[in-house]
């Protein structure tokens, strides 16, 4: 965990000073220089009574604190099903291999739509889990590449959703938007969550930086706890 932090530290310190403001977010957290992975499940889509598709949708942003262009490179490593991983950023799915340069202006982040092709759920079980390489850098600084391994799995989005390498930042627990329960944990714990009657609903082995969907979950106050952290959400 220290020598992650470090060399994190000693990149952005180092080189161009615009570069320092200059990042790439999953799910709130920024993503260090270099190679990191994620693993990322499915939540069902309801088109009809008949029809649910699965869609995988990680919440990958870049940030900037000036006018810049940012080059995405996306990729797969399974031949078979490479064009089943798409940039659909701005609008206009574009399947993998495919390398764009987009436009970010100063303090409004760029939301990059990196997704796998959905599909209804028997295809999904049949394709089995697709990997994406996601590539991100400034127009001209390639030398500060983020470089994602993405694992669309064929689970549960409630069941995976883990960094390999923890995120930069403090460790955290926090509800976002659409009951979603992210966390931040430098070391192993497990995360729980219990109704206000003591219930233990959630009981989780967790570390890194991930995310639980608490859908599942009625309108209500909950506790949660992790490790030495603990406090209420509310789930509507």
């Amino acid at each position: 965990m220290n020598k992650i932090f470090t060399s994190v530290l000693a990149l952005a310190c180092a080189g161009m000073a615009y570069a320092d403001s200059f990042n790439v977010t999953y799910d709130g957290a920024v993503l260090p220089v270099g190679e990191t992975s994620i693993q990322v499940g499915y939540e069902l889509q309801a088109l009809t009574p008949a029809l649910s598709l699965a869609k995988w949708e990680p919440g990958f942003y870049v940030e900037s604190d000036h006018n810049t262009k940012v080059v995405v490179d996306l990729t797969s490593d399974n031949l078979d099903y490479a064009d089943f991983v798409q940039d659909c950023t701005g609008g206009g799915c574009k399947n993998a291999p495919v390398k764009t340069t987009y436009d970010v202006e100063a303090g409004t982040p760029l939301h990059l739509e990196i997704h796998r092709l959905t599909q209804p759920l028997p295809a999904v079980t049949a394709q089995g889990d697709i990997t994406g390489i996601l590539k991100v850098y400034e127009e001209g600084n390639e030398a500060r590449t983020v470089t994602l391994t993405i694992n669309f799995m064929v689970k549960p989005a409630s069941e995976v959703g883990a960094l390999d390498n923890v995120a930069v930042g403090g460790d955290y627990v926090r509800l976002e938007s659409g009951n979603s329960l992210s966390y931040n944990l430098s070391s192993a714990t497990r995360l729980e969550v219990y109704s206000i009657l003591g219930t233990r609903l959630v009981d989780r082995a967790v570390s890194g930086h991930g995310s639980i969907s608490l859908d599942f979950l009625g309108r209500g106050v909950y506790i949660y706890r992790a490790g030495r952290i603990s406090g209420k959400i509310v789930v509507k």
